[in-house]
């Protein structure tokens, strides 16, 4: 009879050894394809929403609508219904309630106020108006759009048309079915109360607009940057619960590094929360500027940061956040200051001091640059 050499225990254990690495190593690209689907799923949902929104600016001319440009036309969403203002990219600050100067005009050669037009966030406590982003006055002014109440016979149809407008449809919701009613598996959710039957949709995304005239007395050329957002309450009911943060003159720019410094010490009066910024999220630069001793405006530039880490320098706590395009706007109207997390002997000034804001949930941010309507 002829005998065969049979495998040892060891290469046994050797071959399932080899085996189980060459299997982990394939499971993981599921986890990781899984990710990269849903990323991409996203990206084209951000995708459809910038070509909604630019398509419904252009038809409704959105960058020259009544309410975005002026409080003249509903004293009921003016700031100051005694004293509404006229074009609110010149000046959409100029006095408080108690009279006091707050802003000075934009040039009207030079570049406007910025801007958000955004009806979702303006009309998110159910019709009661939120005029200034993150509830700081004289930074960001946020407005509704005209043609939304155009035709209402009701607040609620304003809300209704806002959700129409200003969110992407998408797939419809479906029941998991209720035999005891009759509904199959798959059956779509109705909307109740609705006449005739409505069926609902998921509207996860919706969007915002950021205008910016590059010439302020030139109403035909308006900058856009159209702002995309994911999973934001669309209720018009509650609080606007995606939280928004602002930092006056505790923000540090940095256009040689790159970087973006938020300064959050104890010592700050009145504090300051740091903000949830995560690699891939944005931070949008709203710096005010004097362009000439009587004439001011602001930045309106969005990025998107690519690095994350906090820094402590003696007693001052800082958010270091490195953001993925050249930083812009820091040359007229901006002083070089102390980069505050310098420690060198002879610290040069090399930094500018603005002021940021972090919106909660912005999926992408697509800038559309100007568009010249009649």
């Amino acid at each position: 009879m002829t005998r065969r050499s049979g495998m040892t225990l060891v290469e046994v254990l050797v071959a399932i050894f080899i085996m189980g690495i060459g299997l982990v190593a394939l499971l993981t690209l599921f986890p990781i394809g899984i990710l990269r689907i849903a990323q991409s799923i996203r990206d084209d949902k951000c995708v459809s929403c910038v070509i909604n929104a630019h398509a419904l600016a252009q038809v409704h001319d959105v960058r020259n609508d009544i309410d975005v440009v002026s409080e003249m036309s509903v004293p009921a969403y003016a700031y100051d219904p005694l004293n509404p203002l006229p074009d609110l990219f010149v000046n959409p600050y100029p006095k408080d309630l108690a009279g006091k100067a707050m802003l000075v005009d934009a040039d009207p050669f030079g570049a406007s106020y910025p801007i958000l037009a955004d009806p979702v966030g303006f009309f998110s406590t159910g019709g009661a108006a939120q005029h200034w982003v993150g509830g700081a006055p004289g930074f960001l002014r946020r407005r509704p759009v005209e043609f939304t109440r155009r035709g209402a016979l009701a607040p609620a149809d304003v809300l209704k048309n806002v959700q129409r407008n200003f969110t992407l449809w998408d797939d419809a919701s479906f029941d998991n079915g209720d035999p005891l009613a009759g509904a199959a598996p798959g059956t779509p959710t109705i909307l109740a109360a609705t006449v005739p039957p409505t069926i609902a949709r998921n509207s996860r995304f919706s969007w915002a607009y950021v205008f910016h005239r590059p010439q302020t007395q030139d109403r035909s050329i308006v900058d856009c940057s159209v702002v995309v957002f994911d999973t934001r309450p669309l209720g018009l009911t509650g609080t606007l619960t995606l939280a928004e943060y602002v930092y006056p003159n505790v923000t540090y720019f940095d256009p040689v590094k790159n970087t973006i410094l938020i300064e959050y010490s104890s010592t700050i009066v009145p504090p300051v929360v740091p903000p949830p910024v995560r690699p891939g999220n944005w931070i949008m630069d709203a710096s005010p500027y004097l362009s000439s001793p009587t004439t001011g405006s602001a930045h309106a530039y969005f990025y998107r940061v690519v690095a994350a880490d906090d820094l402590v320098i003696g007693t001052r706590q800082f958010a270091r956040y490195e953001v993925q395009t050249p930083l812009r706007g820091f040359t007229t109207g901006f002083t070089p200051v102390i980069d505050p997390t310098d420690t060198s002997v002879t610290p040069v000034p090399s930094v500018y001091q603005g002021t940021a804001i972090v919106f909660e949930g912005i999926a992408e941010v697509f800038e559309k640059g100007p568009v010249r309507l009649p």
